[in-house]
């Protein structure tokens, strides 16, 4: 943000721009508008649009679960057709409460792209008292609506099932919409307004939009993992009301990819040499994120590439950026994970076949080679397409259930999950 916040003011100062009338980027421009932006050097702007919209997401849940035919056969679509057509009250409050979130991060996105093309394109910038008035009312329009929202959810509250560590509907929404920092921040740029310079302004405008949307999304997250563990049918392991049920803990860090939050576990294992295994390399662009942001690390990849080999090649051109430190292994999982040492990773991460047979034979294989301390993480937990990765890891965690404090599934953003060892 600080890169941002230096390219709008070195624009506006060269520009000298004044406080004038301006005009507004619509849908039928903004394409236009964010290419101009992206010309002198804004392209941030045009890169968050994605967030706010989609959360970045490969398989949006909210859509998967209104089209069960876009499901694979099994248990999660037999259990939306049964209810079909009528629409799952569940279901209909986790999409009301993430519309009311995106449109919120939306308009501030928008307002951020006004005032940054405002500026730019004509010479005259959006007026602090017009840009106060739009963020305040869409500030005051989100919070009405979400009050409603929880006034509406409080009657059956008590009553929600309660999901150990994550909670319910009522208590997920309201962290999330009336979260301290976000409603600080707010205020500050409110405040703003009239004292910070032009160049400021679009840079905390478009910081706030982004903090919007990264916070509507991890809230998605947390409704998506209650709405599959109490509504969509479990495994045959411990019923949810079980005192040895795994803690499901959510963590709201880096947003919205998967190597962001892989990110930001391996950040949280220390400084010095970290040696991960990658279960699944696809193209790669996984292992090339976190090889370029910890230059100490070594990593190792491991796919079978059946039938894929421009994908393959696509991987190897990647990895042949990190020499040395890149490995990149041409097998099946299984013969993988015979030539390594038990203790031998800090962090392993397994997003290959997500089928639970195969996923169970994954954590089987794969978690006595992480060292004491180190994570064994995972792709696609609460996936409405892959069912078989929460099956398998239930069923993986059974026997710890037993234990005097139950295991905990720690969960993020992009249907990413982990277990500390």
């Amino acid at each position: 943000m600080s890169r941002l916040f230096a390219r709008c003011r070195s624009l506006l100062l060269v520009h000298g721009l004044a406080w004038t009338s301006y005009a507004l980027c619509r849908d039928d421009s903004l394409q236009d508008c964010l290419k101009l932006l992206s010309q002198h050097g804004l392209a941030a702007l045009g890169t968050t649009k994605e967030l706010v919209e989609t959360c970045g997401d490969e398989n949006p849940p909210l859509l998967f679960l209104s089209n069960h035919d876009w499901l694979p056969d099994g248990r999660v679509r037999e259990t939306l057709e049964a209810r079909f057509p009528s629409t799952d009250k569940s279901l209909n409050t986790m999409g009301k409460a993430f519309a009311i979130a995106q449109n919120y991060s939306k308009v501030v996105w928008l307002l951020a792209v006004d005032y940054a093309h405002t500026c730019i394109s004509g010479g005259v910038c959006m007026h602090d008292k017009e840009a106060r008035t739009q963020l305040r009312q869409a500030h005051a329009h989100y919070m009405s609506e979400m009050a409603d929202l929880l006034k509406e959810l409080t009657v059956s509250s008590a009553k929600a099932s309660w999901v150990p560590g994550l909670g319910e509907p009522t208590h997920i929404i309201a962290g999330s919409a009336f979260r301290h920092n976000h409603m600080e921040f707010t205020t500050n740029v409110v405040t703003g307004f009239g004292v910070m310079e032009a160049g400021p302004t679009i840079s905390v405008l478009h910081d706030l939009s982004t903090r919007l949307a990264s916070s509507g999304c991890q809230m998605l997250a947390q409704l998506l993992g209650h709405f599959t563990l109490t509504n969509l049918p479990l495994p045959s392991v411990l019923p949810i009301s079980d005192a040895g049920f795994p803690r499901f803990e959510f963590h709201s860090g880096s947003c919205c990819r998967r190597y962001h939050v892989l990110g930001d576990i391996l950040g949280s294992l220390g400084n010095g040499h970290l040696n991960v295994a990658e279960v699944g390399v696809n193209n790669a662009l996984t292992s090339e994120y976190l090889l370029s942001r910890y230059p100490d690390m070594t990593l190792h990849g491991v796919d079978p590439w059946i039938g894929a080999d421009h994908i393959r090649a696509e991987a190897e051109g990647r990895f042949a950026r990190f020499g040395e430190r890149a490995r990149l292994l041409h097998a099946k999982s299984k013969d993988a994970a015979q030539e390594f040492a038990p203790h031998s990773f800090d962090l392993v991460f397994i997003d290959g076949d997500h089928s639970r047979e195969a996923v169970l034979a994954d954590l089987r294989m794969w978690r006595p080679l992480v060292k004491p301390g180190g994570v064994l993480a995972g792709h696609d937990l609460f996936n409405p397409a892959f069912e078989g990765v929460l099956d398998a890891l239930l069923e993986h965690l059974r026997p710890e259930a037993n234990l005097r404090e139950p295991p905990t599934i720690h969960f993020g953003s992009d249907f990413m999950w982990w277990i500390q060892l």
